[in-house]
């Protein structure tokens, strides 16, 4: 246990620190509905809530659309509040918060028993200042809302039951912690079927290394095993018998069956993450080179048994979790988002080498102020490398599309006032949230037949599922809407011409849909969605709507009677080929 002063000095330093990094960012993205994809999960919880099922729009297919199971059962939750939003802020923190705690904590357990009553200052603040100018690290853990803060917390938890398992050899408790996070991780992501595994196995080699008994090492891990075999088990059978498919359909419609494109894609991933993540490729060599120095002296039986088996239940997990992101080809969003966990545990075992030699440290006033100087220094190293991060490694994106989709779903609400045409989108979520009618997500989300169509997906991650077949088959009335800003659209027309294999420029798609300008005839108008924020908290981090002057889109021909000439003045315009 760690003395009450050295537990409430360090613990008001990653409070505060974390405090200032998350306003910097709420300052510089408006966060406050999270981004596009979190508003997919959002619409699902709410369809949840509201007695739908797991359905996109009610009365259509059951699918599952999200990849976290269990963070769109406590989206659902939140939506049970009357402030949802602030609610998942609040919980995002907290779990970010643990995550940071429990690496301040394996530092620790990793650090020599002699270095225990000294000052522990080097190893904590270099610890954070690694977080702050790691920028991806706090922002996709907080901010954007996403399923990455609670897993995050799971990883990080995990490896700590390991360390103190190591450290301290108590058995029993270390069943039952894993057991837990053994049943909440399993439903968190898919990588959990990989993951949670590993760490079991590294808790039976912990044990039989230390005990070299191999009944005592499977009596620890007896609990955990099965813990984790029983949700896996009755989370896949679930998942059969409601939807049909033993993982979720984001599965399917994003990762292609071709591995060496993955690998290829995976590798790209890691080369642009390091540019936002300065000292990935370091600290990935300086853990391959701990880890390697471990298991060598665990096999040649030199130095203390439990620090190497720390050492190695920091590094393996980092490593798997960095080759788990590669063979699956990366993602698409920038800063890293699926090595945020692999990010915050690859540093520690050089960390744990520094120790303090300035003697018995501080008293506990001066390491309180201390601690908020620190703190408030840290936080503008934070604000200092999202500002020089960000311009090169894009999220601020993710949530303006976000806003304009929650837009467009207003203004087509008001273009069609009967009944609603099918809106098919390639960005399925701030409209999904707005609009009252069906999203069809081209790319196959939320559509089991664009999903199961073709599993080569070799064109842009995460964005390949488009089928022609299946577009054809359900002519949605309206087809790729943008927000016109002025005189600028706000979405390239690049990117919808990629993803969906240039299908504008057929003849056959010309011959159904016409393409419209649809301006505002009265341009001063209330946002509902995005004014919803009524506590000063959501004023602050609510975005600013951008001055909308109408709508980009094309419309099936069929339709064009239907448009309300009274809110919008409609002409028919020439799509102009992908804009540079």
């Amino acid at each position: 246990m760690l003395p009450a002063s050295r537990f409430s000095w360090r613990f008001l330093l990653l409070t505060v620190f974390l405090l200032g990094a998350v306003l910097v960012r709420c300052y510089y993205y408006r966060p406050y509905f999270g981004i596009d994809d979190s508003s997919i999960g959002q619409v699902y919880s709410q369809n949840l809530v509201e007695g739908h099922g797991w359905r996109y729009s009610p009365g259509t297919e059951r699918v599952e659309g999200t990849t976290s199971f269990l963070y769109t059962l406590i989206w659902a939750v939140a939506f049970l509040t009357p402030s949802p939003h602030l609610v998942m802020h609040a919980f995002n923190f907290l779990c970010c918060l643990a995550a940071c705690w429990w690496g301040l904590r394996i530092l620790d357990l990793m650090r020599s028993p002699e270095a225990e009553t000294r000052g522990d200052w080097p190893s904590t603040v270099a610890y954070l200042v690694w977080l702050a100018v790691t920028p991806g690290i706090i922002t996709w853990t907080t901010v954007t809302l996403m399923d990455s803060s609670p897993w995050t917390a799971l990883i990080l938890g995990s490896v700590y039951l390991l360390c103190r398992l190591a450290r301290d050899r108590d058995l029993g408790r270390y069943a039952r912690w894993m057991a837990i996070a053994a049943a909440l991780t399993v439903p968190m992501r898919p990588e959990s079927l990989a993951l949670v595994p590993l760490f079991v196995a590294i808790g039976f080699a912990i044990v039989y290394g230390l005990t070299q008994n191999p009944w005592t090492a499977a009596r620890a891990s007896a609990l955990p095993a099965v813990s984790y075999a029983v949700t896996a088990a009755a989370l896949t059978l679930f998942r059969l018998s409601y939807f049909g498919y033993p993982v979720p359909n984001t599965y399917y419609a994003k990762v292609s069956t071709y591995w060496l494109y993955n690998l290829r894609n995976g590798l790209v991933y890691l080369a642009k993450a390091n540019g936002a993540a300065w000292l990935l490729g370091p600290a990935t060599a300086a853990a391959v080179v701990f880890g390697a120095l471990a298991a060598t002296r665990l096999w040649r039986r030199e130095g203390k048994a439990a620090a190497q088996w720390m050492t190695l239940a920091c590094t393996v997990p980092a490593l798997a979790m960095l080759g788990i992101a590669v063979m699956n080809g990366g993602d698409h969003f920038m800063q890293g988002r699926f090595l945020a966990q692999a990010l915050m545990l690859l540093p520690l075992p050089a960390l744990a080498r520094m120790e303090w030699t300035g003697g018995e440290g501080f008293g506990p006033k001066t390491s309180a102020v201390i601690a908020m100087a620190a703190a408030l220094l840290l936080a503008g190293v934070s604000y200092a490398a999202v500002y020089t991060v960000e311009p090169k490694n894009d999220v601020e994106h993710e949530f303006t599309v976000a806003t304009f989709g929650m837009q467009m779903g207003e203004m087509l609400n008001d273009a069609f006032p009967g009944e609603k045409p099918a809106v098919g989108v390639v960005t399925a979520g701030g409209i999904a949230r707005s609009y009252q009618g069906y999203v069809f997500d081209m790319l196959g989300l939320n559509s089991t037949k664009i999903a199961h169509s073709d599993r080569r997906r070799t064109g842009l991650k995460n964005h390949a599922a488009f089928s022609r077949k299946v577009f054809y088959e359900t002519l949605p009335g309206v087809v790729a809407p943008r927000v016109i800003a002025g005189d600028a659209r706000m979405g390239a027309s690049s990117f919808n011409d990629s993803v969906t294999h240039g299908v504008f420029y057929e003849p056959e798609f010309r011959e159904k849909y016409e393409h419209l300008e649809l301006r505002l005839r009265n341009r001063a108008r209330d946002w509902k969605m995005l004014s919803l924020p009524t506590s000063a908290a959501g004023r602050w981090m609510a975005p600013r709507p951008e001055p909308a002057a109408g709508l980009d889109v094309f419309v099936l021909r069929s339709l064009e009677g239907r448009i309300n000439r009274d809110v919008f003045e409609a002409k028919a315009t020439e799509y102009r080929p992908a804009e540079k």
